[in-house]
């Protein structure tokens, strides 16, 4: 009967020998200030680590308060994180600045509460915030930002009420929907 596996590895240690501080190497503090505003470049960080390294950024005077953000995004079936510089750091409560119409996933997520069924795609979000529709040859950064929110809100949503959204291809869009677990 194979032995199970200890969730800790190693003996005690004192924590001043085990926790170090997050660094944050000068020449990645460059590479993200040198992102122009506007675009996104993908990562090698997990979201919550380039989040962390964000804040540190920031902390550290080294890039504005609210300019950059870490943001999912799909490629393909594969998620992947990406580095956005989103504002010259001016941020305005309830919004992305890129666009001041643009949706926080929060405010995103409260909208798509409202519709039956949570079922929503990206056009009808563009039509509720935006006025408009967007797309990824006309206007690729709002449509990036408003895509990645749209992940975000999401996921937001399921882990609020414990389900998952199911999706469906209707032409050129996709379409989610609910369906509680």
């Amino acid at each position: 009967m194979p032995q199970k596996q200890s969730i800790l590895r190693g003996s005690p240690r004192p924590a001043s020998e085990m926790l170090q501080r997050v660094y944050v190497d000068p020449a990645d503090a460059e590479a993200v200030k040198a992102i122009p505003l506007g675009y996104a470049q993908e990562t090698t960080l997990d979201r919550s680590r380039a989040t962390s390294i964000i804040g540190k950024l920031e902390r550290m005077g080294a890039i504005p308060k609210g300019a950059f953000r870490a943001r999912i995004f799909r490629d393909g079936e594969t998620k992947k994180v990406a580095i956005v510089h989103e504002s010259n750091g001016e941020q305005t409560s309830g919004t992305i600045t890129l666009s001041s119409k643009l949706p926080t996933p929060e405010a995103m997520a409260a909208f798509i509460e409202t519709l039956e069924a949570y079922r929503h795609d990206l056009s009808s979000i563009a039509q509720h915030f935006l006025g408009r529709d967007v797309d990824s040859h006309s206007n690729s950064t709002e449509y990036f930002n408003l895509r990645s929110a749209a992940i975000e809100a999401r996921e937001l949503i399921e882990k609020k009420h414990g389900g998952k959204f199911t999706e469906e291809k209707a032409g050129h869009h996709k379409v989610y929907s609910w369906a509680k677990e």
